[in-house]
């Protein structure tokens, strides 16, 4: 029994994975004209996004907030959720631009913080979007409003148990985190700025492995590489090379001399059937009943 009571604290560290309820509270975020917000152009959107200064408003006395008082995050404790990172910008750059078809798809906006890119893909015919990150706090504070002031979902909407738009808190090392989300029914999974920890990247992989459908993709946006931390879209590669059922391919990469560069990585099952091959397929198909040879 020794050995197990230093994982269960590694790999937990006092964060249950949950589905977050938000409250029924009239006076907060539920009535989204009122709440305070910026706006972002990203690409040809302009996306409403909630102020929240988390030294100000989170109990002075809670881990989380004196975590804040010193650094922008901390691995596996708190994940940076309160800033709109770069990465999730050039994501809903990409998607806008390639015209991508969320219509009727199982979208999981993993690591979500903000909940941009989740957002895009609600306000654009998915089906379920579920919002995930580690902290409740995040979901709370700046997913939740994000989503009542970028769409038509209401917080009696995030309340119900059938809900389009779901939040769920929780550690990407948890099993039951898997349990909560759905094995194997994520067509499109969208990850942004979470490769910045070489610890959590092969946690990253075992979830999209686990939670990505047969022909379902994953589009990870993310550093070169990220200095003074170790992670990088490298690192990623790595892991995704020693899988056994997963394949990754950058497909852009975004250099606007500002900062260093950042890639965007399409994540699919080796096993997945590409268009040309269906429609190869059903071509050959056809020959056979013609006869043809």
């Amino acid at each position: 029994e020794e050995g197990k009571a230093p994982q269960a604290k590694t790999v937990l560290l006092g964060i249950q994975s949950e589905r977050l309820i938000p409250e029924e509270n009239p006076s907060s975020s539920s009535v989204p004209a009122t709440h305070a917000h910026d706006v972002m152009k990203i690409g040809s959107r302009s996306l409403k996004v909630a102020v929240f200064d988390p030294r100000k408003n989170l109990d002075k006395k809670s881990a989380l907030a004196k975590i804040l008082e010193k650094s922008d995050l901390q691995p596996a404790v708190y994940e940076g959720g309160f800033k709109v990172w770069e990465c999730a910008c050039d994501l809903i750059s990409h998607l806008e631009e390639q015209r991508y078809d969320f219509t009727s798809k199982n979208v999981l906006d993993f690591g979500c913080g903000h909940g941009l890119p989740g957002i895009l893909a609600l306000t654009q015919g998915a089906r379920v979007v579920y919002f995930q990150d580690l902290n409740a706090e995040v979901l709370r504070h700046v997913t939740v409003p994000n989503i009542l002031l970028n769409t038509e979902t209401t917080l009696e909407d995030l309340r119900k148990d059938d809900a389009t738009a779901r939040l769920i808190a929780g550690n990407w090392a948890d099993p039951d985190l898997i349990k909560l989300m759905g094995e194997r029914k994520w067509d499109c999974i969208l990850t942004s700025d979470t490769l910045y920890s070489l610890d959590s990247i092969p946690h990253l992989v075992r979830c999209i492995e686990k939670l990505l459908s047969s022909e379902g993709e994953c589009f990870v946006a993310a550093k070169r590489y990220y200095f003074g931390i170790g992670g990088s879209t490298a690192a990623l590669m790595d892991e995704i090379s020693e899988s056994t059922g997963l394949k990754g391919q950058v497909i852009r990469v975004f250099d606007d001399g500002k900062s260093n560069l950042r890639e965007l990585i399409r994540v699919v099952r080796k096993t997945a059937t590409t268009s040309s091959q269906k429609l190869t397929k059903k071509s050959g198909r056809r020959r056979h009943k013609r006869g043809d040879s």
